[in-house]
């Protein structure tokens, strides 16, 4: 879905300069590498989170469609290497008009890995997908 990696990879982390002073900002590029047929999972994601100050941000394809900059999103620690993050995304432009969409996340740092599902509102489809991740800083 990102033309330039790069470019992409410099939006998501440079929405956070300035931000959360708390701890230690971690970002992840992910992959992903299964998903359901419908498309309405990215290609690529960023994660981003401070685990000391409880604060993440996700950017996708679709953050991407309605912002400049990584969307902070409701984030949790889960333990050590396992971190969740959940956000709803509105207005979407889909082939039948605008549709919200609500996705949760799961990053395995452990493992580099990543799961995500999500649900279309008010469509019946379930989305899930998940990938590889890699430490950016």
């Amino acid at each position: 879905m990102f033309k330039n990696t790069l470019a992409a990879a410099a939006l998501a982390t440079a929405a956070l300069t300035g931000g959360a002073q708390a701890g230690v900002q971690q970002t992840y590029e992910c992959e992903t590498t299964n998903s359901a047929r419908y498309g309405w999972i990215s290609d690529k994601f960023y994660f981003i989170y401070d685990a000391e100050a409880k604060r993440g941000w996700v950017y996708d394809g679709m953050v991407a469609s309605q912002q400049k900059d990584a969307r902070e999103v409701a984030f949790e620690v889960r333990s050590d290497t396992s971190y969740k993050f959940k956000w709803t995304m509105e207005n979407l432009k889909g082939r039948d008009g605008s549709v919200d969409a609500t996705y949760n996340a799961t990053l395995f740092t452990a493992r580099n890995r990543f799961s995500i599902n999500g649900h279309l509102h008010g469509w019946g489809n379930q989305l899930a997908g998940g990938g590889t991740c890699k430490k950016m800083r």
